[in-house]
């Protein structure tokens, strides 16, 4: 009977013992077999567009697929590596810290060169250019533009006009209109109706997103002088022109409001009220402001000089100065800066964020992913810029050119073969998988 007794109360004992071992664990402790003591974890969620890479960390195949969770590691700094059939592999390092939770999300992976399927045109290919919003596609050719979508997991030609090769032209955000000025004619272009007419006058425009929609119709605003100028469409095709504002050093329209910067103050005028409201204060002792860059709070001025400045509107402060800057605009995906090969992001919610130094000079930065742009450097090459964890992943190929479709796919041409385009569509279920999570 007491040996009973005692089998008893020792197995009871052995079951307190592990049930607090295991909560303890699970709680995200692990036991340092050292020093015989419990330490606390931390906990990383890592995930590949698309999913299903195999990750190892440090060298150690942990017998998963992408989206993993790590649970259970020390805190320190960790090398991942993945790797997925048809893609580049991939490789950075992560922290770990305690009791706290470490996310990458979304890192795209980029395809290998027997990844990639290709398309003849019909002539020498000058400019690709992509319009995420809409899966549209602009192709500059010898002879003409042409305008393709993304369709049945191939690219489809919904529109050619036939112009010069020093035709240039300026679309909506979406791609879905643009006009065209080609020598002493200029066009109007609705890809989505399949149809251009004739414009009676010749726009002017700064860039190639400058034409906006406002209640049903379309405008282009321009900078002439020191003024803004609203160029009105008419259905006939006339061009009836009226002054926004005069005396402006630099502006940029954002959504339904324009900014501006007019003698040494940056103002937010609505389009829809017409009322303009002072912002801040503008330094231009040392120089006029040339370039303006908005992107939700954050503003974005840069002078003459090349000094660039970054304001928050809703803190009502200066969050940083660069004497001598690169700005890469991509409206609503975000904004990018380089100085001497250093690369920020400028992220809606996080504000600036700081991504390393690349290896040379960068002349191209084009949004990948959510957390992750693409770079071109000045040395010819490609890198992928991780945003967050910062990281610059150099990634093999020969392009001349290439456009981005974020998630869907990406277009490009080589260095030799001008007249082919070469591009790579990403699987279709990863595409539902990433709507579904965002």
């Amino acid at each position: 009977m007491w040996r009973r007794f005692g089998l008893s109360i020792v197995t009871v004992i052995l079951y307190i013992f592990i049930s607090s071992v295991v909560i303890v664990l699970a709680q995200g402790y692990t036991v340092d077999l050292q020093t015989r003591k419990f330490l606390t974890t931390g906990l990383a969620e890592i995930n590949t567009f698309p999913s299903g890479a195999v990750v190892t960390v440090d060298g150690v195949d942990i017998k998963k697929t992408t989206p993993v969770n790590l649970s259970h590691y020390l805190p320190g700094t960790y090398t991942v590596d993945m790797a997925y059939s048809g893609y580049q592999n991939v490789s950075f390092p992560i922290d770990i810290v305690s009791e706290l939770v470490t996310h990458v999300d979304e890192v795209a992976l980029f395809p290998r060169g027997d990844n990639w399927r290709n398309l003849q045109m019909s002539s020498s290919v000058l400019k690709i250019e992509a319009f995420p919003g809409a899966e549209m596609l602009l192709v500059k050719n010898a002879d003409g533009i042409g305008w393709w979508i993304l369709q049945k997991r191939t690219l489809v030609k919904v529109y050619f006009l036939p112009v010069g090769v020093n035709a240039k032209y300026s679309c909506t955000v979406l791609g879905d209109a643009c006009i065209v000025v080609d020598g002493n004619q200029a066009y109007f272009v609705d890809v989505l109706h399949h149809l251009s007419k004739k414009l009676k006058g010749i726009p002017v425009f700064q860039n190639t997103r400058s034409l906006y929609k406002f209640h049903g119709d379309y405008v282009v605003f321009a900078k002439q002088g020191g003024d803004i100028t609203m160029q009105k469409l008419s259905a006939d095709g006339t061009i009836s022109m009226q002054i926004f504002e005069e005396g402006v050093d630099a502006f940029q329209v954002s959504g339904q409001d324009v900014w501006f910067v007019k003698n040494s103050v940056l103002w937010k005028q609505s389009l829809i009220s017409g009322l303009p409201q002072k912002i801040t204060e503008v330094d231009t002792a040392d120089g006029k402001v040339e370039k303006l860059f908005v992107l939700a709070d954050y503003v974005i001025w840069q002078k003459t000089t090349g000094e660039a400045v970054l304001f928050d509107t809703s803190l009502e402060a200066i969050m940083n100065i660069w004497s001598h800057a690169t700005v890469f605009d991509h409206g609503e995906e975000g904004l990018a800066l380089t100085q001497n090969a250093k690369i920020w992001f400028i992220s809606p919610k996080k504000g600036l964020l700081f991504s390393g130094q690349a290896a040379h000079d960068v002349i191209m930065l084009e949004p990948y992913s959510k957390v992750e742009w693409l770079a071109k450097l000045q040395d010819g090459h490609y890198a992928l810029v991780l945003v967050e964890p910062a990281k610059i992943l150099p990634i093999e190929n020969d392009f001349a050119d290439i456009a981005i479709i974020p998630y869907k796919g990406i277009i490009a041409t080589t260095q030799g073969t001008s007249d082919t385009l070469f591009y790579h569509l990403f699987p279709e279920q990863s595409w539902m998988n990433t709507l579904i999570n965002n």
